[in-house]
């Protein structure tokens, strides 16, 4: 009656809630401002999929596009805290980007992560690019670049206004400016987007607190 891929992004989305609620807080990510970041992203990218004239039913996958992207961050957190703590005190001196300092300690940053989880998990092209590329959507195939660079603007459009806490400094307004071109986006889009966020946010929650209850 939903319709295959309402169904499908409900699993994932669920089975990342599930994930990451029952994980200890034993690394520098703090659980309520991550999960606060994954929901700006979410929310945001569907927000803005509206805008662009893709279809209701097509929105969803830009939600759950920017709610994964992030995801590789979650697995270094988890599976390394002690080393990740001072990736992300690397990152927030100034002495590497979050990639950079990833990739010194780990061989490989959390995109390289999410593509490993986007593989394991066999997720389509669109999300999988999004948890890939979203530092550098035009590495993206072009199947799913769209998704890519919407979640790419949010991203950082949320990073600059200290929405939830992605774990690295705040972008430059050049390159959000680029992002907004690329997209074809109104930056009046993004304020609109920024009166809306907190309400769609809370709204996001409940599916959160009800998965974390069943």
């Amino acid at each position: 009656m939903v319709g295959l891929n309402t169904v499908v992004n409900l699993a994932i989305s669920t089975a990342v809630v599930e994930k990451v609620s029952v994980q200890e807080a034993s690394g520098p990510l703090c659980a309520d401002e991550f999960w606060s970041h994954f929901l700006c992203v979410g929310v945001g990218a569907k927000f803005l999929s509206g805008l662009r004239g893709i279809p209701l039913a097509a929105q969803e996958e830009y939600f759950v596009g920017g709610l994964l992207h992030d995801l590789g961050k979650v697995a270094q957190n988890d599976c390394f805290s002690e080393e990740y703590r001072q990736v992300f005190e690397r990152a927030k001196e100034g002495k590497a980007s979050l990639c950079e300092a990833e990739a010194e300690a780990f061989g490989v940053d959390h995109c390289g992560v999410g593509l490993m989880i986007a593989e394991k998990w066999q997720l389509g092209i669109s999300l999988r690019d999004s948890l890939a590329h979203h530092h550098n959507p035009q590495a993206a195939e072009r199947a799913g670049r769209d998704l890519v660079i919407l979640v790419s603007l949010v991203d950082s459009y949320a990073n600059m206004l200290g929405m939830g806490s992605p774990g690295y400094p705040r972008p430059d307004e050049s390159a959000l400016f680029s992002l907004l071109e690329e997209a074809k986006i109104r930056p009046k889009a993004l304020s609109d987007y920024q009166e809306r966020v907190f309400e769609e946010i809370e709204k996001a929650r409940v599916f959160i607190q009800l998965s974390t209850k069943g």
